[in-house]
């Protein structure tokens, strides 16, 4: 099981033309994002978003919060399914540079990716992979 204080209390959407959208920060430095389809309610798309402040903490809460949700994409997983795929993607490889790193992974038809954004930190997200 994984332990952490980080919770979803309340998820607002902004509507949009074809997607809706929302945003959720767990901290100043950890933000989730994602597009609904306006007509059937699927979810399009999910990100979270980790700031790079140089601490421990915020790199725990970014790796805790990307393995949680990449699990919770697929059905019938362990949670220690977000971190294989994280390991796909090339992030624990040693020679990674992290400030550059964009990758992506295909499993059961949905795409992982990991992406460098400069000044800002990191990106994990998982969408449709069509």
């Amino acid at each position: 099981m994984v332990k952490t204080q980080l919770r979803i209390t309340q998820l607002d959407t902004d509507q949009g033309p074809g997607n809706d959208s929302f945003q959720y920060y767990f901290t100043d430095t950890l933000i989730l994002t994602g597009s609904v389809n306006k007509n059937t309610g699927a979810l399009r798309e999910i990100s979270i978003i980790g700031g790079n402040d140089g601490t421990t903490k915020t790199a725990e809460d970014i790796l805790t919060v990307a393995s949680l949700m990449i699990s919770s994409t697929q059905s019938n997983v362990s949670v220690e399914f977000g971190d294989e795929v994280i390991g796909k993607l090339g992030f624990y490889d040693k020679e990674v540079d992290l400030s550059k790193i964009d990758n992506s992974t295909i499993v059961n038809g949905i795409k992982y990716y990991v992406l460098a954004l400069p000044s800002v930190g990191i990106s994990f997200g998982a969408s449709d992979s069509k």
